[in-house]
């Protein structure tokens, strides 16, 4: 039987297509499930999860992971040690369910042991999530405010794209996350540029 998979998660951009920066994102509660979801997993689970888009990143703890991974047997506690820094269990429960794309990359096996509260966040809102990935509730005010305190006079050279996340975006969100602080413009700012030059010659 094929494996089911999830729909992608759609979030607004809002780009300086001058200064090619993601200034934030509107995103709904499954993004930022996802997101604070990231936070319950064993660090070397995160870490081999980024690994695994077939590059191992720049920050220092990815340096950290290489370093247990190439280290020889013979300085290892036992031949479990590495097995156990690189390969951590992942909770087999959580008090909340696991956001939809989450479950795909790290709960492939998470059975529902009965109600519990869906996600980490409440659904009723909107959420702004910045460029460094910091989230809040988005508000008109907060928007305005954001964007007044940026600096921001061309209003001309702002435009909203609309991207989606699948399991391989998420991953590479996850790898980008621990080398940058500007990890949307990283991830989705590519794509961005290439849907536009496909909007213009059309």
């Amino acid at each position: 039987m094929a494996r089911r998979t999830e729909p992608n998660i759609r979030l607004k951009l809002l780009v300086d297509m001058k200064s090619r920066t993601v200034f934030f994102a509107e995103a709904g509660k499954d993004f930022v499930d996802f997101l604070f979801g990231i936070l319950e997993l064993p660090l070397g689970s995160v870490l081999g999860l980024a690994r695994s888009t077939g590059k191992t990143g720049t920050g220092s703890w990815a340096k950290v992971y290489e370093s247990v991974k190439n280290m020889d047997e013979g300085y290892m506690q036992s031949s479990n040690t590495r097995k156990s820094l690189l390969e951590p269990k992942i909770p087999a429960y959580t008090e909340t369910k696991p956001a939809a794309l989450l479950k795909q990359l790290a709960y492939p096996n998470h059975l529902d042991r009965g109600s519990r509260p869906d996600g980490h966040v409440k659904g009723v809102a909107t959420y702004m999530v910045m460029d460094d990935l910091t989230v809040k509730p988005v508000s008109t005010i907060s928007s305005i405010s954001l964007l007044n305190s940026m600096g921001i006079q061309n209003f001309g050279s702002l435009e909203e794209k609309t991207v989606e996340v699948d399991v391989t975006k998420g991953l590479e969100l996850v790898k980008a996350s621990f080398g940058s602080t500007k990890v949307l413009t990283d991830v989705f700012l590519p794509t961005c540029a290439t849907s536009s030059k496909r909007e213009r010659n059309a």
